[in-house]
């Protein structure tokens, strides 16, 4: 869910909006969005998914790599990603249905929903980060293949993130 929150703030970003109003039929999709964690959702395996992807993310990936908002949740964490995941997971209105409606009851603003801490994990760890802006290269299979291991891994669990928290990374899928 924090994925939809972050790629419909891209949108009022582009629009030049400051808030979301949930009686715009454009936000329906985000404003609607707890039905997809009410069917076939565990709270325990998404919490406990998502802290072994940060975990993974962070032991592989270059902390250069990372975006300021991870690097900032990190350092406050004391360097324990599993923590800092489990915390972020546990506070934000994007991990529970209930908390997802109440939250979305009212009008919010851009930085409020920004604010909310998977919605900054997701949008500091972009794909675009990782690809290099591409999604399909000309060249094909060899050039997808051809990237080190931590990038892989770096893309595999950024995907999954930015997917819901419904695959598991794996350190020979490249990024698509």
């Amino acid at each position: 869910m924090a994925n939809r929150v972050s790629s419909y703030l891209g949108k009022l970003d582009r629009l030049k909006l400051d808030s979301l109003k949930i009686d715009s039929k454009d936000a329906q999709s985000v404003v609607a969005g707890s039905g997809r964690l009410r069917r076939n959702y565990d709270v325990e395996t998404d919490r406990d998914l998502l802290a072994k992807m940060i975990v993974n993310f962070t032991k592989h990936v270059p902390r250069e790599m990372w975006g300021e908002q991870l690097t900032e949740m990190y350092d406050a964490a004391g360097g324990d990603a599993d923590r800092m995941a489990r915390e972020a997971f546990d506070a934000s209105f994007c991990s529970d249905p209930d908390r997802y409606d109440a939250y979305f009851e009212r009008n919010r603003s851009v930085a409020e929903m920004r604010r909310d801490p998977l919605v900054r994990l997701t949008e500091s760890v972009r794909v675009q980060r990782f690809t290099g802006g591409w999604t399909r290269p000309r060249d094909g299979f060899a050039r997808r293949w051809a990237r080190p291991k931590a990038v892989m891994q770096a893309c595999s669990t950024t995907s999954a993130l930015r997917k819901g928290l419904r695959s598991i990374p794996t350190p020979i899928r490249p990024c698509a």
